[in-house]
């Protein structure tokens, strides 16, 4: 998987860099009192162009030339047929660049021919045939190639001048400042990098921040499609390459071009709106109305349980500690969680389940794990086979990668496999891998597939469990495409730089798998350098992208081995992260987790509990910056249901619009409807436990 790395290299003191923030932020008029007025949904509809200025469906496509002009919302859109640049004329008589020229010519076009509002044309020394058309207020443009492994880099975004930020979806979202020194340096690893719409990012979309509004490009089917990164004249743009393949089905590559407002949440608005419009939205209401279960996420924390905590005694202590919701996982080892200590679990009204995974297979004479360990005819006959016969190797070189392909033809092993994992009457099931982006094909002639393949075999799998075995059902870093059969997903929310792969791999530093009572990999507190400590947490460049397209779908959590007690030196950071997003914290939990921390993470679960509860199901509908620095910010879900601010700085800050109130540095105020005063917290770092 292609992510970015973060190297190394003089930084300037946080201060400095902070001011440099500062002088950036200026420039954007997503600034809320800082740079004219502030934009949300609620005045200007799901995609961000006012309502008033809604252009009508259908409106007429025209040709001049070489240049088709196609009326969108807010605009009117220009597509040249000959190089596919675009470019938008806005109602206010802006003109922007949403697109250079494809990357490699294509050229001279065929004649072009409109009916019904969509105009069509060939590039034949390409092998290319073009659709355009306003579709709900978006420009769509479709290509289409029978050229196998043919290539086209296109579009080729970010070059507009007026660009400030370019908002990517990795792990919950990034707004990256295009001119910032350190996102463009090599060092970064930014520039250079090549992300997959589906294996690397948490949405198939990006976007920009022009002056004065925004743009969002959706690519609704992303399999084949990538997102190269490049830093030219010390700016970012970003470069889409879709691969045409009839095995995988990639023969037409879309895109939509949407005029937004400059909010830096924008593309994941646009975003939301199409997935309503196209049927792809269960919400987390929905799913609690079908397995009431479900509804037991709302307010509750998620643990992976260690020693005594896996214990009859040890849930009844974080019960008696004040931790009245939590989801409670446990490895499927030699200690699982016994019979007695689920049922202590469900009493506490707890949600409590294995992991499993039925992504790796190992020969059960000498597997690692017990999820590994499938007896004949699983391993090795289901092993995925590559084009040229041999098998894929599994996860570190791990037995292999299984097929799900094979294990569809054999429908009867996932009834057996989750009955057995079951057995001690747990209400939710972890399935590791089955949700995440990374598809594969499959070679063999037994159970041959191709990814979209792969895909929908998860999706049947997930719904499986969520659906007739009633369990309440989480998988890793979920996409959106799991959504409707998924409740919640760890691994989603931290953009997981590669620095942080090779720091994992130093058992020195990071941790082992020993104790077997408390995993160093889990318990070992880690201080991470301080360029990866910013690239991956550093409020200034965090953005709920994935919290606005699927806040009230699904509940998002950081990974597992990212612990919410692993970065001590983070974790105000992050509990105000948690709050503001209105997500739940993932944590650790052994005895000695319990007596140290307890009472303190009871507390902090105490806080989240009521705001979940009311809003877990409300959409993130707005999200703005209410300083320069970024260090201020405040999101609301529902119609004001629930609206979060939260202070990452140093200094107070002072709302504009009540000048009574003064929010501490580290603090976080959340206001509920009908709350006279907001609540607030200011948490504090939490005493270290003992070695379990």
């Amino acid at each position: 998987m292609t992510t970015t790395s973060f190297l190394p290299h003089p930084r300037p003191p946080r201060s400095a860099r902070l001011r440099r923030c500062a002088q950036a932020a200026l420039a954007l008029v997503s600034v809320a009192a800082l740079a004219g007025p502030t934009w949300s949904t609620a005045a200007y509809g799901s995609t961000g162009a006012p309502a008033a200025e809604r252009a009508p469906g259908g409106g007429a496509v025209r040709l001049h030339g070489a240049l088709l002009e196609v009326p969108i919302d807010g605009g009117t859109a220009q597509l040249r047929t000959d190089s596919l640049a675009v470019t938008a004329r806005t109602r206010d008589g802006r003109t922007l660049t949403l697109s250079a020229p494809a990357a490699q010519p294509l050229g001279r076009p065929g004649r072009v021919t409109v009916e019904a509002g969509t105009a069509s044309w060939t590039l034949p020394e390409q092998g290319l045939s073009v659709t355009a058309a306003a579709v709900r207020g978006r420009l769509q443009v479709t290509v289409h190639s029978e050229r196998d492994g043919a290539t086209l880099p296109w579009p080729v975004t970010g070059t507009d001048p007026t660009a400030t930020q370019l908002q990517l979806p990795s792990g919950e979202g990034v707004g990256l400042p295009v001119a910032d020194p350190f996102w463009n340096s090599t060092a970064t690893g930014v520039a250079g990098a090549s992300y997959g719409l589906e294996t690397d990012l948490s949405l198939p979309l990006w976007g920009y921040t022009l002056a004065g509004t925004g743009v969002s490009y959706l690519v609704p089917q992303p399999i084949g499609t990538s997102l190269g990164l490049t830093s030219q004249d010390g700016r970012l743009h970003g470069t889409a390459v879709h691969t045409f393949s009839r095995r995988e089905a990639t023969q037409d590559y879309t895109v939509t071009f949407a005029l937004t407002t400059p909010s830096p949440v924008a593309p994941a608005q646009d975003y939301r709106r199409w997935l309503d419009e196209h049927g792809q939205v269960v919400t987390l209401s929905s799913k609690i109305a079908a397995n009431p279960e479900v509804g037991k996420l709302l307010g509750a924390f998620h643990a992976y349980t260690w020693g005594s905590a896996r214990t009859a005694q040890g849930v009844q202590q974080m019960q008696a500690l004040g931790l009245s919701r939590l989801w409670l996982g446990y490895d499927a080892d030699d200690h699982p969680m016994d019979a007695q200590a689920v049922a202590a679990a469900e009493r506490a009204g707890y949600l409590v389940g294995p992991y499993d995974s039925f992504a790796n297979g190992q020969d059960p004479a000498s597997a690692d794990s017990p999820t590994s360990a499938w007896p004949a005819p699983v391993y090795p006959d289901y092993c995925i086979h590559q084009q040229d016969g041999s098998v894929l190797a599994g996860f570190h070189d791990r037995g292999c990668y299984l097929s799900s392909q094979a294990f569809a033809q054999h429908d009867e092993l996932l009834a057996q496999r989750t009955a057995a994992m079951t057995a001690n009457g747990a209400n939710s099931y972890f399935l590791d891998v089955d949700a995440a982006g990374e598809l594969y094909d499959d070679f063999s002639a037994d159970h041959p597939m191709n990814q979209q393949q792969d895909q929908a075999n998860r999706v049947a799998r997930l719904r499986r469990l969520s659906g007739p075995d009633h369990l309440v059902l989480g998988s890793e870093s979920a996409r959106s495409w799991a959504g409707p059969v998924l409740d919640f997903s760890h691994g989603s929310q931290t953009p997981a730089a590669n620095g942080l792969w090779p720091l994992e791999r130093n058992k020195e530093v990071w941790g082992g798998y020993a104790p077997a009572a408390a995993p160093g990999t889990f318990f070992k507190p880690v201080t991470l350098p301080a360029e990866l400590a910013e690239a991956m947490f550093d409020p200034a460049y965090r953005i709920p992208l994935l919290e606005t397209a699927t806040h009230d779908v699904q509940v998002n959590l950081d990974r597992w081995e990212l612990s919410y007690t692993k970065f001590p030196a983070l974790e105000s950071e992050r509990a105000l992260q948690a709050i503001l997003q209105d997500t739940p914290l993932n944590l650790v939990l052994d005895g000695p987790t319990l007596t140290a921390e307890g009472r303190q993470l009871a507390a902090l679960q105490q806080y989240f509990a009521p705001l979940h509860q009311a809003a877990g199901t409300q959409p993130m509908t707005d999200f703005r910056y209410l300083s320069a620095d970024h260090q201020v910010q405040r999101t609301t879900f529902g119609d004001g249901v629930l609206q979060v601010t939260a202070n990452f700085g140093s200094s107070p800050y002072h709302p504009a619009d009540d000048a009574a109130v003064t929010l501490p540095g580290g603090c976080v105020d959340a206001k509920l409807q009908g709350d006279p005063q907001p609540r607030r917290l200011c948490p504090s770092p939490l005493p270290q436990a003992a070695a379990g």
